[in-house]
């Protein structure tokens, strides 16, 4: 068992060792990329020879002459030489990862292309509450790349860039070419863009996306209020003639149009109900989206458009969660709070330094006092009667002991 592994070792170490040689290019599955041939550009590409190895060393030769020869129509469809005899690779497979030559007589230096892919467990069937898992991994020629890399790392972002982390996402890096993340889905992931970022230093090299189709997942769209918002339908630009499309907002029919020469019908009763509720304002293009021309915050809601036929539905295109946004309103309540923080830090910090200021003050104002027995009243009661009557002195209690402990102040000053 040993003895029939070590061939296989060992064309993996061979094939790990020319990944090494020559330059490393990173791209995406789906992306476009530009192999540099290092051939003098005011030479002609007529002698140009790209050659391709394939994982297990198979050579395979895509331009010879300046000309794309590749026998295998699917790629060579995607081919081309550019002006300084560059190979072009348009809508990049996993196929296409591996190690590429130019030759123009001398060898140039070999470019190993490497691509990010996403990969998801499961991929089909999903709703929400499923947890899946994304696999974000370098490939070449459909396998795993060996990694040797150094200052490389993959992150996960969301579609505006943000960095996603929190107990939702469990991210784990295997290596330092392949991450996973494991996320439960809910119904607004549906449509949802999942990013994985090569990084290199500090700089982003490429990006890979994968989309989440939830079968009852919901899109969720926002529209600042007073402005205008178009809700998708299709993805077709023009549905076929006497196709019936349908929208509705909960479980209440809006609008519904049959194509016949972009002639569009409504229900009249169910937008006499919706005029009622003064949320009027929608228009249905020919494309079957819908047009919210000035958005209230009775525009938000729960909308459907749905695909008919003489018997009712037959598919439903899009759910989509509306939600509008007061900006105009929300930027000058935000401004007055934090005017009037600003005036009540502003308060206490005048409070404190005024009980300062006035604990300095009357301290120094009873500096140049000292505290003195009334002699006047501590002779009334004469020091050796209250010694020699001590049954009296206890008889008086606590009126005694007042007369003894009263005492004044006198100004030092006053009494030089």
């Amino acid at each position: 068992m040993v003895a029939g592994l070590y061939p296989s070792v060992l064309l993996l170490m061979g094939l790990q060792r020319q990944l090494c040689d020559g330059t490393v290019i990173y791209s995406s599955v789906g992306a476009s990329v530009a192999l540099p041939c290092g051939t003098n550009a005011h030479r002609s590409c007529s002698a140009v020879l790209w050659r391709f190895r394939e994982m297990f060393m198979f050579d395979d030769d895509l331009v010879q002459d300046g000309k794309v020869t590749d026998i295998k129509t699917n790629r060579a469809r995607r081919l081309r030489v550019g002006p300084d005899c560059s190979l072009l690779i348009s809508n990049l497979t996993s196929e296409d990862g591996g190690q590429y030559t130019c030759q123009d007589g001398a060898i140039s230096p070999s470019t190993s292309l490497q691509l990010l892919n996403i990969t998801v467990t499961p991929n089909t069937g999903l709703i929400a509450r499923t947890t899946v898992s994304l696999n974000c991994y370098l490939s070449v020629a459909t396998g795993l790349v060996f990694c040797n890399h150094t200052g490389i790392s993959f992150r996960w972002v969301s579609e505006n860039g943000a960095e996603l982390w929190g107990n939702r996402y469990k991210i784990s890096h295997l290596s330092a070419c392949h991450s996973t993340m494991a996320v439960e889905l809910t119904r607004t992931d549906h449509n949802k863009h999942w990013r994985c970022q090569l990084i290199e230093g500090k700089e982003v090299k490429t990006t890979q996306s994968y989309v989440t189709k939830l079968i009852d997942g919901v899109e969720e769209v926002f529209a600042s209020v007073g402005g205008s918002v178009t809700l998708p339908c299709t993805d077709i630009a023009t549905p076929g003639a006497g196709e019936i499309f349908q929208w509705s907002v909960g479980e209440k029919t809006l609008i519904t149009q049959i194509q016949e020469d972009h002639v569009t019908s409504s229900d009249e009763n169910d937008a006499t109900t919706l005029a009622d509720r003064k949320i009027q304002g929608f228009i249905m293009k020919p494309d079957s989206s819908l047009l919210i021309k000035s958005v209230t915050p009775a525009h938000s809601g729960y909308y459907q458009c749905s695909q008919l036929n003489g018997s009712g539905l037959i598919f439903t295109h899009r759910r989509i969660l509306f939600h509008t946004l007061e900006a105009d309103y929300a930027l000058p309540v935000i401004v007055s709070c934090v005017l009037l923080l600003i005036l009540l830090l502003c308060v206490a910090v005048m409070g404190t330094c005024w009980k300062r200021k006035h604990k300095t003050h009357t301290e120094s104002a009873y500096a140049n006092f000292r505290v003195e027995k009334n002699m006047a009243l501590y002779e009334e009661c004469g020091e050796p009667a209250c010694r020699t009557d001590p049954e009296k002195r206890n008889l008086e209690g606590e009126q005694s002991e007042a007369i003894s402990t009263v005492y004044v102040l006198q100004s030092a000053v006053n009494q030089e």
